[in-house]
């Protein structure tokens, strides 16, 4: 029988204590910062423990280095559902279609990203990783736009060109900078937008 997949998850409940309320409510307490809620039982405790956990990291930077240590320690593997894993193989399928489009962007290093980017009409370049899957699927998006509007497209890799990089006001991938006459007109960061919407936020640069 061939064994179901698993994912690694911080087990955030297996850290907890549950208490037993005389009122037969039960109290859970996270003891690394020492928040706590209440529920009716241990699944709502919990679920009301959660959204006050990420209020606490989200704005202090000792929590989420100290959970981010606790966090290497507490790591579980649990088998993925059904709808878990068809979702695993569609992001994967994405991936690998992201991957081949991909392909056909001219790569650039920094002597053709100069003369790239010296282009009297609109270029995008594409700031990317291998590792990063939304680099990937961003892709067929990409071209889809740039074939609509007839824009090259060069990729510049931040791994191996992180000269280039650090000259792009974004601190995240996949990253598209609009250039013209060697002048960078504006950026776009992140994927997960339609044809349409990505259209819509590169025109104003194109002008």
């Amino acid at each position: 029988m061939t064994e179901r997949p698993k994912r690694q998850v911080v087990d955030v409940s297996g850290g907890s204590l549950f208490i037993d309320l005389e009122d037969g409510r039960v109290r859970v307490r996270f003891p690394l910062f020492d928040v706590e809620a209440e529920g009716a039982d241990r699944d709502e405790a919990f679920e009301q423990l959660v959204p006050l956990l990420r209020e606490h990291l989200s704005s202090n930077e000792a929590a989420q280095q100290a959970f981010s240590e606790w966090a290497q320690e507490h790591i579980i593997e649990v088998e993925m559902t059904d709808e878990e894993i068809a979702e695993s193989r569609e992001l994967e399928n994405l991936v690998e279609r992201g991957k081949k489009i991909g392909k056909e962007f001219r790569a650039l290093d920094a002597p053709s990203f100069v003369s790239f980017v010296a282009s009297a009409t609109p270029v995008v370049v594409d700031f990317w990783a291998e590792w990063c899957q939304p680099c990937h699927m961003l892709a067929p998006v990409l071209k889809e736009v740039t074939d609509e509007l007839s824009l090259p497209v060069g990729k510049v890799n931040i791994d191996e060109y992180p000269d280039i990089w650090e000259e792009i006001p974004s601190n995240g991938i996949p990253t598209l900078a609009v250039y013209t006459n060697g002048r960078r007109r504006g950026i776009v960061v992140g994927a997960g937008r339609s044809p349409d919407e990505l259209k819509a936020e590169l025109q104003p640069f194109l002008s």
